[in-house]
């Protein structure tokens, strides 16, 4: 997402680095700002950005904005690039309460040839990568209150900020759907959805997170008989009705076992009713291909789900 607009040439006198460029040869040196003012970047989903090309990031701003907010976002995976990204000219932004998972720099400022770029007060976020280049104090900064997060163990603030983040299904409860409904079931932590690997049909096919894509391996049908079926004839199954964590969690065919029987839970979370255990993200990843397992349940975003 990107706001902004001039790279800092529109600003009031100007920018040396564009004066040095050239560029006020063909438009105006600006004596009051020409710019963007009071934008709100509020409780956005965004994801797997950046995975092709470079200098960008989850979100990207130009210039000065006065006013400007960007809070309650949920950024998931930028390929290694930036979280939140002030380019040139950069300057006045509120950045509070964002979610920023399995990005490479958090937040960066593009100080280059940037005289008049600064006065971002930066607090309350949540990063899994705590690097940055934009610190309290310099250049009117105010940076406070950003924790960095090892190993997948949000918060309960930062959990609630990437539950409502994006569109919403008419309401943000997650209250179990009709007996009947069809629907895909998409990992709140990882943005992927509840799969069957390789889309196969075969007993023992083991349950995975993926790209959602709409598949028949990934529409899940809930029965009044607590089951979730795929393929109309297959059940999510606990292999062999383990209740040990660490289960993996399987297709087979439907039989009636309490090892087949799944309850959704209004805050998100989704158990195996024979283990009394919560279908699990194993160590909180969100690449495609990670197996599930059944694990004590917890309210991590690893066992937390919607259904879309």
């Amino acid at each position: 997402m990107s706001i902004g607009y001039g790279w800092g040439a529109n600003e009031p006198g100007g920018n040396t680095q564009y004066a040095n460029r050239g560029l006020y040869n063909y438009q105006p040196r600006y004596t009051t700002a020409t710019t963007a003012n009071n934008n709100q970047l509020v409780g956005n989903y965004v994801h797997d950005v950046m995975q092709q090309m470079t200098d960008g990031g989850c979100i990207y701003t130009l210039s000065w904005n006065p006013g400007a907010v960007i809070s309650d976002n949920y950024c998931l995976r930028t390929n290694g690039y930036f979280g939140v990204y002030f380019d040139e000219g950069s300057k006045y932004y509120t950045v509070r309460n964002n979610v920023l998972s399995s990005t490479g720099t958090w937040l960066t400022a593009n100080y280059w040839g940037g005289e008049n770029m600064g006065n971002f007060t930066v607090t309350g976020n949540w990063s899994s990568n705590g690097s940055t280049n934009v610190t309290n104090g310099d250049r009117g900064n105010v940076v406070s209150g950003n924790v960095t997060v090892s190993n997948g163990q949000w918060p309960s603030g930062a959990q609630s900020v990437m539950a409502a983040a994006g569109p919403q299904g008419g309401s943000s409860s997650p209250s179990p759907p009709p007996s009947g409904g069809t629907n895909a079931i998409k990992g709140v932590g990882s943005g992927r959805c509840l799969d069957v690997t390789g889309a196969s049909q075969t007993n023992g096919a083991q349950a995975q997170i993926y790209d959602c894509n709409g598949a028949a391996n990934q529409q899940w049908t809930s029965t009044s008989a607590s089951e979730l079926r795929v393929y109309g004839n297959k059940c999510l199954d606990v292999n062999g009705g383990s209740t040990a964590n660490g289960a993996t969690v399987i297709i087979w065919d439907c039989n009636g076992q309490n090892n087949q029987k799944w309850r959704f839970n209004s805050d998100g979370t989704l158990t195996a009713v024979g283990a009394n255990k919560c279908l699990d993200v194993p160590n909180n990843a969100t690449a495609n291909g990670t197996k599930l397992a059944i694990w004590d349940c917890n309210g991590g975003s690893n066992q937390r789900w919607t259904r879309t």
